[in-house]
């Protein structure tokens, strides 16, 4: 018992031994790394101070706390793991307790096996053994044979850090023997030894069945085919089968697919070699569907012929361990890619170079398929791919830019949020799905990386496993950290573009930058001092800039910038002198400011300064120049600015010229200077292939020397022998060149800038009063145009009230010739009519006031061709304007000038509301006369006012043709008068005609009780002569022969013919009867005499009676065929009406289509041959129809139609296209009051030439 204790606790202290090991080394190294992180922090916070970004500082020295705390959580779950690994050593040793009997022996020995301890149970295991000393070599004891075998499984157990094992028989012993050697730390090993006995079977063994029942483990035994023929009850409660489930089933559908392989050639190893083989892992599948981690060690059991019988083996649920041990490698891969993206974003890189080792980081920790950034374009609202690592590391593919909003990735950066999934292959933003499914995607991430609240790009991964939640947290730490890190790279990348632009200012500037220290002394200078001073850099620094001015001038600037000191104040504008390195004085332009520390400690001031020498020598000029001409104006300006100017240059010539107006190849010289005197001997010169001509063109031009050489074309420069030339343009409010100034000298130009300085202030002087002369002479010829304006308008004004004085339009036209031809003073004025609606179309000349030597066009009709030119364009209103004939245009104008000797001519339209057009004509015969648009202009006004007053002039003709047709109306409506009367006493005829027809009813209703009775005794009549006939024949049949008599009355009588003849005799009296019947009834119905009453009546019924009695007329005549009547009745309901006033209704309708029919044809047998017009088809159709509660009947006809004359007319009482004595035009009229009025219905007529005539009836049923 005592040996067991103290071989665990000898495992316990070997466990512990190298857990402290393993946990040491584990310290070393996360402390060697955080050794190497924190300075690398420090330093990224202390550049980002640098650059003055503290809250980047702040964020990384946070970060860095950060990752301490990681590290220290990092040590505890080390801490937790080598717990665990300690328990599952314990966990082993008692498995291999319990497969295994007592331990009989173990040795302890170091590296060399030298032995350290050991125990033994029974002393006679091994006889040489027992001799066995502490410190002695363990392998000096063991017997020869075996020896070698003891030394190689102790080397493998060094090399291997693992559990060796191996069984063999001793002869000396003459017994089987088990050895197995465990590592223990500091290279030691324990070495147990087993004396095989007799293993007895697994169901006998009653112990073994008590140490399985009370195990934690599960106990299993496989047959050599896999098939489990035992497995220890603690199986239902650990893996939730119950045992009947397992025994007999095979192992392989309870091992994890991927993990059956290992089993399977673990099993092969231990029937291959015989001997135990290292545990091995793998998972198991418990009954409600999940994998659990299990280590298993197993043994082949042997019969006493040594044949395999079966496996038995214990297995050991390491879920946790597993579990653990995956969330501990899961920590320092995280741990890992942090410190990797840390370590990325304090590179001293560019920004692609930082961003790729973030995605190459995501990939190698992370498992990413592939990792991309993409950074913020915030000009273009687009994300530009800037790293991708993984399957995919190009950055020029189709997913190169972004646009925000567009895609996953566009959606993410307009969003601000991440867009997470472990379901790519369902994630509607995963467009290209099948690619997904291709590369087997299962995760995807993508995060904003954002700053202070601004987006600054998008990161974004694909990984081919699950991503956990601690895997999302890292990203997001690592979006936080990559934001922070842009966000600082393109600080940086701002803070060297602006020092490299202020270098690049500095350097191309044409001032001079200085900074001065506390005590006035230069502590920098650009480069520039040597182009402007003279002086290197290296020689000013250290001096004061007072040593380098004249004494009086130093004095003067020191006491000044004494009290600018002293205030704090800032240098502006200021002006001194200061000496060139060569001795020529200087006028410099400064400007400066102080600078202070961080704590608001004067340091000095900086600056800039510019050489204004120039300038002031050109202001100088400019006040000689102003105080010689600030009295001189007009013409004697220009001599004066010539003279000054070539003395401001000392040159030999100036030239002041303005552009001709009309023609830009010359110039008309203002002023010109030459040789100390103002010359005349320039008056006008062309431009062309001189330096003016580009000045004109391109702006101000320098020709220091060889002027004649560049311009060989310019005999006036080999002239004045000019060697030199500067000119500037004189360029007025709108940009435009109105003249130029230049000056020319026989030797080179020196100082140029300053020439060209001064050339511009006296350019500027000479363009505005050059502009201002313009404008006067401009003010000057306005004035002359406004008051010949005031003249026509006063003259406009007398014309207009001339015109109001008067209507007559003779004087009005009268009046306007004589003021227009004595406005304008020209030769010929007149109005002319034109005259369109006439077979040929003329000018009429109405009035005109002449020349008296031209000849008047009054009696003349102007219809030649010459007009039909005026004549369009007056129709256009369009004025006709022509100051030359030569220039006229058109060759029939100049024609037309020609004949009528005008010089000049111009045509203005008028045209009147009421349709009329006219024209006026001005002509001038006396050579070249141009129109002034303010004379057009007039003439419009005038010709405005005259179609007025000749519109009133018509209105007031109209006026009195109004009153004589007011008189001709009331004779008219006399004549009326006495017309009305007639048609009274026509429509009491009408009446009579009625009271007719009403007598006429009265004859049909006293014939139809005759007629009743004839046609009700017809059918009697025909029985009874039929009976007779029968009898007759009968007579014959039975009585023959018959006598003489009979036979002579037979023949006389010709009794055959009556046989055949009198049945169709009585059928003639029948039909007669029932047509005189037809008639009658049709009559009543037509008539509805005892009917006056408004009632239910059947439309159909009255049509059809109407249509019985015009049947004559419808019938073919030898004149034309007959008129067919197509009937097309709809389902009418009976209408409530007055049926007599309708049949009225439709006998007038019918009898004016059957008219209509025949004065048609009668009309076509004048054009036609007349059997074309007897074939022609007449037709009438009526209709009938109900639509909603309105009946509607349509009459039409073919026949010639009516024009739109006679339509307009046809409802008018007496209105009639009938000859006298065939209607008196009351038909249709008695018809549309019979409809509209009494039956509140419609009466319309459609009708055209040629087309027919349909008259349609609407009125109401109810």
């Amino acid at each position: 018992m005592d040996k067991t204790i103290r071989n665990k606790q000898a495992i316990d202290a070997s466990i512990d031994n190298s857990d402290k090991c393993q946990q040491a080394k584990i310290e070393d190294i996360l402390s060697h790394e955080i050794s190497k992180c924190i300075p690398l922090l420090i330093q990224i916070s202390s550049d980002s101070v640098e650059i003055a970004n503290s809250s980047l500082a702040i964020a990384f020295k946070e970060q860095a706390a950060e990752l301490k705390k990681v590290l220290t959580q990092l040590n505890n779950e080390i801490a937790t793991r080598q717990k665990s690994e300690a328990d599952f050593c314990q966990k082993a040793l008692e498995n291999q307790t319990i497969l295994q009997p007592n331990n009989e022996l173990y040795f302890r020995i170091d590296a060399d096996a030298n032995i350290l301890d050991y125990q033994r149970k029974n002393p006679q295991i091994i006889n040489k053994l027992t001799e066995a000393v502490i410190g002695k070599n363990f392998l000096d004891y063991l017997p020869s044979t075996i020896r070698s075998r003891y030394q190689e499984a102790i080397i493998q157990v060094i090399t291997s850090k693992s559990l060796v094992q191996f069984g063999y028989f001793s002869i000396e012993e003459n017994s089987n023997f088990e050895a197995r050697f465990l590592p223990l730390p500091e290279q030691e090993i324990i070495i147990f030894l087993f004396q095989q006995k007799q293993v007895a079977s697994v169901n006998n063994n009653i112990d073994f069945k008590k140490i399985v029942e009370n195990s934690n483990n599960l106990i299993f035994a496989l047959t050599i085919e896999g098939i489990f023929s035992y497995v220890s009850p603690n199986w239902t409660e650990i893996l939730g089968h119950e045992v009947e489930e397992v025994i007999g089933k095979s192992f392989a559908p309870f091992i994890h697919p991927d993990d059956l392989p290992i089993c399977a050639d673990y099993f092969e190893r231990v029937l291959t070699t015989g001997q135990k083989q290292d545990a091995i892992e793998y998972r198991i599948k418990h009954k409600n569907g999940t994998w659990q981690w299990h280590t298993s060690n197993s043994s082949a059991i042997k019969d006493a012929n040594g044949n395999f019988l079966y496996f038995v083996g214990i297995c050991h649920d390491t879920s946790d361990y597993k579990h653990a041990q995956e969330e501990l490698a899961q920590r320092s891969r995280l741990a890992n890619f942090r410190a990797d993206v840390d370590a990325a974003l304090a590179q001293s890189q560019t920004l692609e170079y930082m961003m790729r080792r973030c995605t190459e980081a995501l990939v190698e920790h992370i498992n990413a398929a592939f990792a991309r950034i993409w950074i913020l374009n915030k000009q273009e609202n687009v994300l530009d791919l800037k790293a991708s690592s993984g399957m995919y590391t190009h950055v020029d593919g189709p997913h190169r830019r972004v646009r925000v909003g567009q895609f996953k990735i566009g959606l993410i950066a307009q969003e601000g949020k991440p867009h997470l999934t472990n379901s790519v292959l369902t994630d509607p933003r995963v467009s290209n799905q099948e690619w997904a499914k291709r590369e087997g995607m299962v995760a995807f991430a993508g995060y904003p990386l954002i700053i202070e609240g601004e987006t600054v790009g998008v990161i974004a991964m694909f990984s081919c496993q699950i991503m956990t939640e601690s895997v999302f947290n890292a990203l997001e730490f690592a979006a936080q950290e990559i934001a922070i890190g842009i966000k600082r790279k393109q600080a940086e990348i701002a803070l060297t573009e602006s020092e490299s632009r202020f270098r690049h200012l500095v350097e191309t500037t044409n001032d001079g930058v200085w900074e001065l220290d506390q005590e006035g002394v230069y502590t920098y200078v650009s480069q520039k001092i040597a182009d402007i001073l003279g002086y290197e850099p290296e020689e000013v620094l250290g001096k004061t800039p007072f040593e380098l001015m004249p004494l009086v001038e130093a004095t003067r600037v020191q006491k000044i910038f004494q009290v600018l000191i002293n205030s704090k104040q800032p240098l502006i504008n200021f002006e001194n002198k200061t000496l060139h390195k060569n001795g020529q004085l200087l006028v410099l332009e400064t400007n400066g400011v102080p600078f202070f520390d961080t704590s608001g400690n004067y340091l000095g001031y900086r600056g800039v300064y510019q050489d204004i020498t120039e300038r002031k020598q050109a202001e100088e000029a400019m006040q000689a120049l102003v105080a010689g001409t600030a009295a001189v104006t007009g013409e004697e300006f220009f001599p004066v600015l010539v003279r000054h100017l070539a003395n401001a240059l000392g040159v030999c010539y100036v030239i002041l010229a303005e552009r001709i107006t009309g023609d830009s190849g010359k110039a008309r010289v203002l002023s010109f200077w030459e040789s100390g005197k103002l010359s005349e001997s320039l008056v006008e010169y062309a431009l062309a292939n001189t330096p003016c001509e580009v000045v004109l063109q391109e702006g101000m031009r320098s020709y220091p020397c060889n002027v004649q050489q560049l311009f060989p074309g310019s005999k006036r420069l080999v002239t004045l022998e000019a060697e030199s030339y500067l000119g500037a343009p004189l360029v007025d409010t709108f940009g435009i060149p109105i003249g130029h100034l230049c000056v020319l000298d026989t030797k080179p130009i020196l100082q140029e800038e300053r020439a060209k300085a001064i050339l511009s202030i006296f350019a500027a002087r000479a363009t505005a009063e050059l502009q201002r002369q313009c404008t006067e002479t401009a003010l000057r010829t306005s004035e002359a145009k406004y008051r010949a304006i005031a003249q026509r308008e006063a003259l406009l004004n007398r014309l207009a009230s001339q015109i109001r004085a008067s209507l007559e339009l003779n004087y009005i036209l009268k009046t306007a010739v004589e003021e227009i031809r004595n406005l304008f003073h020209i030769d010929y004025c007149a109005f002319f009519w034109y005259r369109q609606n006439t077979d040929l179309p003329y000018w009429e000349c109405v009035y005109e006031a002449e020349h008296s030597t031209l000849t008047s066009l009054l009696t003349v009709e102007a219809i030649h061709i010459e007009f039909e030119i005026i004549a369009a364009k007056t129709l256009n209103k369009e004025i006709i304007c022509i100051d030359d004939p030569k220039t006229g245009g058109d060759l029939t104008i100049q024609q037309f000038l020609n004949d009528f000797g005008f010089t000049a001519f111009m045509s203005l339209p008028v045209h009147t509301q009421s349709g009329e057009i006219g024209a006026f004509i001005c002509g001038y015969c006396s050579g070249f006369r141009p129109w002034q648009e303010t004379e057009v202009e007039l003439l419009q006004a005038v010709t405005v006012q005259l179609a007025i007053a000749i519109d009133q002039a018509k209105l007031y003709t109209q006026s009195r043709l109004a009153a004589q047709t007011a008189q001709d109306k009331a004779q008219q409506l006399e004549r009326t008068l006495l017309e009305l009367q007639q048609t009274q006493a026509q429509l009491i005829q009408t009446e009579k005609m009625s009271s007719l027809g009403q007598l006429v009813a009265g004859i049909a209703h006293e014939i139809n009780n005759p007629i009743n009775f004839i046609y009700g005794n017809i059918n009697h009549t025909n029985e009874y002569v039929t009976d007779l006939l029968h009898l007759v024949e009968m007579v014959q049949e039975h009585h023959s022969p018959l006598s003489p008599e009979i036979e002579t009355q037979i023949q006389e009588i010709d009794l055959d013919f009556l046989y055949q003849d009198l049945p169709k005799v009585l059928d003639s009296m029948k039909a007669g009867a029932e047509r005189i019947r037809q008639i009658v009834l049709s009559l009543r119905n037509f008539s509805r005499l005892d009917e006056n009453t408004t009632k239910a009546v059947d439309i159909h019924e009255g049509i059809n009676s109407t249509l019985l009695l015009l049947r004559s007329r419808l019938k073919s005549k030898p004149q034309r065929p007959e008129i067919q009547v197509l009937q097309e009745y709809g389902n009418l309901p009976k209408v409530l009406c007055n049926a007599g006033q309708m049949n009225q209704v439709f006998m007038n309708l019918l009898a004016n289509a059957i008219d209509a029919l025949e004065d048609g044809l009668e009309t076509q047998d004048l054009e036609l041959p007349k059997e074309h017009c007897k074939s022609s088809i007449l037709k009438i159709c009526i209709r009938t129809q109900v639509q909603e509660d309105e009946c509607i009947i349509s009459i039409a006809d073919n026949g010639s139609g009516m024009t739109d004359t006679v339509l307009n007319h046809i409802f008018d009482p007496f209105f009639t296209t009938k000859p006298v004595g065939k209607g008196i035009g009351m038909g249709l009229s008695i018809s549309y009051q019979i409809v509209v009025k009494n039956h509140r219905g419609q009466l319309q007529c459609i009708s055209a030439p040629g087309a027919g005539t349909e008259f349609i009836i609407i009125i109401p049923i109810q």
